[in-house]
């Protein structure tokens, strides 16, 4: 069977609690409620079943990618590595709002840890799952029952060359963070298709979703998932339930990140 009836928690919490992240550098925090979600998809790639429902506790999730001015100031701050395409130093021109790209798995997880001390809260790079409910949105919404619990882009299951940045929008580049609002998620998320594939936190491991299988632990190299396509590849990669990986973390032109905020602080796995 491709469908699972069965509930998956996605991680054991230790019951240590927080809240809202507090402003920083211009992120805007969008709620994603406590509930269960239809993780994969029935009759998609093999790496995608099968489609399973998987539990999450509140999460805070950040509303874009991260963008080359609010990267250049975890730069100036820490005196990180500079992208190596940024000449001189500094952010490509007219670029400040278009997301951060040439960023390696090591750079990510330096800016989540820089973010974690000046907010002092827990902050990382998306698992998975709490990417994908963010851009497919739960069973239950904050307005009601979700009307495609198992939608094929975020916002529904016809693809639109008017909500996303692929290459069937013909731009040949990516875009700033906030051109597609009619391609927002149920939640508010926005460019969760296109534009440029994200960074998450879990390792590459096989369907059903277990949090706990140490696919969460971060401190294990192996290959790391990105998720959401990117603006040189076809819609289909745009899927929310699509799974690319690399094993290298390298820097790539098409590459960047966002942020989460966990409400509960799991037991015996590691963020960072």
């Amino acid at each position: 069977m491709d469908e699972l009836d069965f509930e998956v928690e996605a991680r054991p919490t230790s019951g240590r609690e927080f809240s809202s992240p507090r402003s920083f550098m211009g992120l805007v925090w969008l709620k994603i409620p406590a509930g269960e979600f239809w993780m994969g998809a029935e009759n998609g790639r093999d790496n995608e079943k099968p489609c399973h429902l998987v539990h999450l506790p509140t999460y805070w999730i950040a509303q874009t990618p991260i963008t080359n001015s609010q990267y250049a100031l975890f730069l100036q701050a820490t005196g990180h590595l500079v992208p190596f395409h940024w000449e001189n130093g500094q952010m490509p021109q007219g670029k400040g709002n278009h997301p951060v790209v040439n960023v390696s798995w090591e750079d990510v997880v330096a800016l989540a840890k820089w973010v974690e001390t000046e907010v002092g809260q827990p902050i990382t790079l998306p698992s998975e799952a709490e990417w994908e409910k963010a851009a497919r949105g739960g069973l239950v919404l904050p307005n009601g029952r979700n009307r495609l619990p198992k939608r094929r882009y975020p916002w529904g299951n016809v693809f639109n060359t008017r909500h996303c940045n692929t290459r069937e929008a013909g731009l040949g580049e990516t875009n700033p963070v906030d051109k597609y609002p009619h391609g927002a998620s149920p939640y508010g998320v926005l460019e969760m298709s296109g534009n440029v594939w994200e960074w998450v936190r879990s390792r590459y491991e096989p369907y059903p979703y277990v949090a706990g299988d140490g696919r969460e632990d971060m401190s294990r190299r192996n290959s790391f998932v990105l998720r959401g396509g990117a603006w040189n590849y076809q819609q289909e990669l745009a899927l929310v339930s699509y799974r690319n990986w690399d094993g290298s973390g390298e820097e790539y032109y098409n590459v960047g990140v966002r942020l989460v905020a966990p409400s509960l602080l799991p037991a015996g796995l590691s963020y960072l």
